[in-house]
């Protein structure tokens, strides 16, 4: 996945949430998966993007009753707007 320029990740960002809302629907967990994780590498340049996607994968494992990735996408919720702020996000 090649993305050049910030238009073109937004463009790639919605068509990877939408393809995610689209394989819940149908129930598909590992396209889930796939497709939140996809979104999660292009939503990392901007905070609220990124935020967003952190609690898109706390809803989705909060409803599989995955505890144990609910308290980690908390966590993550929760360190993201600091990590943006200085600067220390996982590359």
């Amino acid at each position: 996945m090649k993305v050049r320029n910030r238009r073109q990740i937004a463009t790639t960002l919605v068509k990877e949430l939408t393809n995610y809302t689209q394989a819940r629907a149908k129930g598909q967990h590992d396209m889930c998966v796939y497709h939140l994780g996809r979104a999660h590498i292009l939503s990392q340049h901007r905070w609220f993007h990124h935020f967003y996607v952190h609690f898109l994968m706390f809803e989705y494992s909060w409803g599989r009753k995955d505890r144990k990735e609910v308290w980690s996408q908390i966590i993550r919720m929760f360190a993201t707007i600091p990590g943006h702020i200085f600067q220390k996000l996982p590359t």
